[in-house]
């Protein structure tokens, strides 16, 4: 839906601030909350082993790959600067 927020999970080693400072210029753009949940790979990983009902969700529900695959979920990704790399 076009007015719905958008849901961003990353996973890597990056920190809340960052990813929240590195999306505000999507926010301003789209003019659309834009939620992001951050979360080491590892810990994505033991969640989906243990049941966890999110992770589980996250796995199963569609979605849409900014980089990687969901062969690559869980996975360790190297460093890649986005295309709008916000520098503020």
């Amino acid at each position: 839906r076009a007015d719905s927020d958008i849901a961003v999970m990353i996973l890597g080693e990056v920190s809340f601030e960052q990813v929240v400072r590195a999306l505000h210029p999507t926010h301003e753009r789209l003019m659309r909350e834009v939620n992001a949940v951050v979360m080491k790979s590892d810990e994505f990983r033991d969640k989906v082993v243990q049941g966890d009902r999110f992770a589980v969700r996250i796995l199963n529900e569609p979605k849409i790959f900014l980089l990687g695959s969901r062969d690559d979920l869980g996975k360790p990704a190297e460093d890649r600067p986005s295309h709008g790399e916000y520098s503020g």
